[in-house]
């Protein structure tokens, strides 16, 4: 086995990119842990995986505990944190599935532990890395090293496939029968900011994977001097670096011009830290570095912060983070203290979802399913009397449950058709009063609402679900052959194939949301009339054709091109892998998007001549309300045409409010949503 070494440097590397246990192989080991940090679009994950952790003092604590630190951003926000420990029988299971991964007897890990608020239980699942070779267990294993301390870098491509989900608990399951935490006086504005963070679901493709191992033979603070270790990716370019401040040497890792070198590089302090800062521990990093590979690099923010270490990553086009630590500060009191506060220590684990499961009302149910999924709607919904919000609630939840079923079927480990399937037996039972097919179809409708719900509910939740949506559908009068045409568009996402032309993209447009609005409009009692008719339809579809250009980025991703083949012929555009590439003529595809965009003002203007068939004066401003909000999506979007191809546009929830007390007072919305001028209103 090749090892790096510095000869002032009290960390080795090893060269060899396969992964490898040492704790498996030599029975003096300390400490050793697996770094995982995913990144895509908006998602930032840092996993750190130790089969003996790094900051328990040896000295104290006669056992050796494996952890899992687990810190997940979504937008710059933290949205999931868990610095949890495992004991007894869940240390055994936890290192054995850590192995079993590295060996790919499991391609897939999946652990469940528990949320810093204690109010949340977190599910991991993460493929293991394409290209990166299983782990190394042989006993003859010779790290040929007079050091103590290893640092090993494994991969960094864009390997990653999983999910993370974070599950609400209900208020009646203690956590504290499974695990404890002794204190939390420093963590406690921790706690509150998670708690009132919207629990999700995190999906990630072909994500950024950067990956490496850490370990040594004598404690962690054993270690005399700090140092800094950063990555950064441009691209399939990049650079790691692990640099000993106190000796103006570094081991630097280059991938440039697709070449993989590792080398010791000499550069000191001045050369290298263009900026200096300080965290609020006063442990000094650097704000802005020189780079071998991208010149510069600005690192503005902060990940995680400590009295022995601080996180930052940058904020720019290069993809970066830096880590700072300085060992000889873990064994303070104090800071000892500070990471007490942050420990939970698992004694029972769960291992399935039905372990967290509880009773959900009806209610509660479609009320958090529309507002997890669709707060557009719901804030649309919120002017309408309780009697219509709660069913156009339930509406919303349905349509979901339906949409769900296909696009998420990845996440339930079943087939693609399985979605239409699940969606017309629903549709079968909701329209029957027959009881005896229910137990075989309420473990499947328990797992497709959990997953829209961020929540487990139990059996006696299903049934109730059940029960209370046939009594809905019967007194709101629903008509099945509605939700019939939803899944014909779910069997045309099931059985994709792009729009040949604009007939074929309206007749998707009807099925998966026309219709929605179809029965919004029963909902309202709007008056039977085909102006009232089409406008309903109209409003639906205009609605599909906005999240079709917001999504236009996570679509082609997902192999989904909605956009017609008529529209790039009429424009020039060969394929939909030149409409996404950087080369072809920008104004082309500009110049499609405003089709598109034209198409859907057209029907919000359409839509908005319904409104005199609503009897209801704040149903008709609900629906003005749907227009200004989702009209606004579209209006950000004509603003800059080429941001789409980027990134995902939101509108946030200030800027929501805004519109909604524009309309309220009697702004018309297409205005509002800036979708026409002045001179235009009618």
């Amino acid at each position: 086995m090749k090892i790096l070494e510095i000869q002032d440097a009290e960390i080795a590397k090893i060269e060899n990119q396969e992964p490898i246990i040492l704790s498996k192989i030599k029975n003096n080991v300390s400490y050793e842990w697996f770094y995982l940090e995913i990144n895509k679009d908006d998602l930032h994950v840092i996993i750190i995986l130790s089969l003996k952790d790094c900051f328990e003092l040896k000295d104290i604590n006669n056992f050796e505990n494996s952890s899992i630190y687990f810190t997940c951003y979504y937008k710059n926000k933290i949205v999931g944190y868990s610095y949890s420990f495992f004991e007894g029988n869940e240390k055994n299971e936890f290192n054995e599935k850590i192995l079993k991964w590295f060996r790919l007897e499991t391609p897939t890990l999946e652990l469940w532990f528990p949320d810093h608020s204690l109010k949340r239980y977190i599910q991991l699942s993460i493929e293991y890395p394409r290209d990166v070779s299983c782990i190394k267990v042989n006993k003859d294993f010779d790290l040929s090293s007079s050091k103590k301390h290893f640092w090993q870098f494994i991969s960094y491509k864009n390997n990653a496939n999983g999910f993370i989900k974070i599950f609400d608990l209900s208020p009646k399951f203690d956590l504290m029968d499974i695990c404890k935490r002794k204190s939390n006086f420093y963590d406690f504005p921790l706690s509150i900011k998670l708690s009132k963070r919207n629990t999700n679901l995190y999906k990630f493709e072909n994500a950024n994977l950067y990956f490496d191992h850490n370990a040594g033979f004598e404690s962690l603070y054993s270690i005399k001097n700090n140092w800094y270790w950063w990555h950064a990716r441009n691209k399939n370019e990049y650079e790691v670096n692990y640099f000993f401040p106190s000796i103006e040497k570094m081991f630097h890792i280059g991938f440039i011009n697709n070449e993989l070198t590792s080398k010791i590089h000499s550069i000191s302090n001045k050369e290298l830290i263009l900026k200096n800062s300080n965290s609020f521990f006063g442990l000094t990093y650097p704000k802005k570095i020189k780079s071998i590979a991208f010149n510069e690099i600005q690192f503005k923010k902060t990940i995680e912060s400590a009295p022995f270490y601080y996180r930052a990553k940058s904020v720019d086009n290069i993809l970066s983070t830096i880590e700072v630590l300085n060992p000889k500060r873990i064994k303070n009191d104090w800071n000892q203290k500070l990471l007490y506060s942050r420990k939970i220590h698992i004694l029972k684990n769960i291992s399935k979802e039905s372990e967290i499961s509880s009773y959900l009302n009806f209610s509660k149910i479609c009320k958090k399913i529309t507002w997890n999924h669709g707060k557009s709607f719901y804030i649309s919904s919120l002017v309408l009397p309780k009697e219509q919000r709660n069913s156009s609630y339930f509406i919303y939840t349905l349509c979901r449950l339906i949409d769900d079923a296909t696009d998420e079927n990845f996440l339930l480990n079943i087939p693609e058709a399985s979605g239409s399937k699940f969606s017309t037996q629903l549709l079968n039972i909701f329209w029957s009063d027959d009881m005896e097919i229910l137990d075989d179809f309420i473990p499947q409708l328990i797992k497709n609402i959990s997953l829209s719900l961020y929540s487990v509910i139990n059996y006696d939740s299903a049934l109730d679900f059940i029960m209370n949506s046939r009594l809905l559908i019967k007194n709101l009068s629903l008509e099945k052959v509605y939700f019939e045409d939803l899944i014909s568009g779910q069997l045309m996402d099931e059985n994709f194939s792009q729009p040949l032309n604009i007939s074929d993209f309206n007749l998707y447009c009807y099925r998966v949301a026309g219709v929605v609005g179809i029965m919004m409009s029963k909902i309202f009692r709007t008056q039977k009339s085909p102006i009232a008719l089409n406008a309903a339809e109209k409003l639906g579809s205009a609605m599909q054709i906005t999240n079709i250009l917001r999504d236009v980025k996570e679509d082609f991703e997902k192999k989904r091109v909605y956009i017609p083949i008529s529209l790039f012929q009429k424009h020039k555009i060969e394929n939909s892998l030149e409409f996404f590439s950087s080369d072809i003529n920008k104004q082309n595809k500009i110049e499609i998007i405003k089709d598109l965009s034209n198409i859907a003002i057209l029907y919000y203007c359409e839509s908005l001549e319904g409104i005199k068939y609503i009897p209801s004066f704040r149903a008709r401003l609900c629906v003005k309300l749907m227009v200004a909000v989702y009209g606004s999506i579209l209006g950000k979007i004509l603003i800059d045409k080429s941001f789409i191809f980027k990134k995902r546009i939101v509108i946030s929830h200030f800027k929501k409010m805004i519109i909604f007390l524009k309309v309220v007072i009697g702004f018309h919305p297409l205005k509002v949503a800036k979708l026409i001028s002045k001179e235009e209103l009618p």
